[in-house]
């Protein structure tokens, strides 16, 4: 789903930026003959700059669906990369379980919402004021791909500090060793 939704912001982003191409060529070409000329494509280019940012940040942000849905969808080869990049950052985790098992156990049983708290920040980051550019784009998904990587080794540190403990039903009691 998102790898569609992804396809459709960046083939719209590319229809803007085709409209606002051609848009400039018919305003400039309207005025080339009078004293407005020499100042139309100043003109245009300042009045519309947010909406020339703004198709690029869409773009961007199109292809960054369609990469994120591929990586998260059920496809073989991103399940293939996904369980890769996961298991590399969780042996780098479990081989700093010494410094981190208590931030670790808890990062392991609330990684769930602590994944959708990464992507929030990032989202937040990319609306945060009034000018969205594709610097501030590329600032949030550093930052939101940061975050998940660090959940993803402290899920490694979580899961292998300790014994693993077996559970012990209601009133049975544990053999003394």
């Amino acid at each position: 789903m998102s790898v569609t939704i992804g396809l459709v912001l960046a083939a719209n982003a590319l229809l803007v930026a085709f409209a606002l191409s051609v848009g400039r060529q018919l305003f400039i070409n309207e005025l080339s003959g009078t004293v407005w000329g020499p100042a139309s494509s100043v003109f245009y280019d300042t009045l519309l700059t947010y909406l020339v940012r703004g198709w690029h940040v869409f773009f961007w942000l199109g292809l960054i669906f369609v990469v994120a849905g591929w990586f998260a969808g059920r496809t073989r080869s991103g399940m293939a990369v996904r369980h890769s990049v996961s298991g590399v950052l969780e042996t780098a985790g479990a081989a700093m379980t010494d410094r981190l098992g208590g931030a670790g156990k808890w990062v392991a049983h609330n990684a769930a919402w602590l994944r959708i708290v990464a992507g929030v920040i990032g989202a937040i980051v990319l609306l945060w004021g009034n000018q969205v550019s594709s610097s501030r784009l590329l600032w949030s998904l550093i930052l939101g791909v940061g975050l998940l990587a660090l959940i993803q080794v402290l899920v490694g540190a979580g899961n292998s500090s300790g014994v693993e403990e077996t559970p012990v039903a209601v009133g049975e009691k544990t053999a003394a060793p």
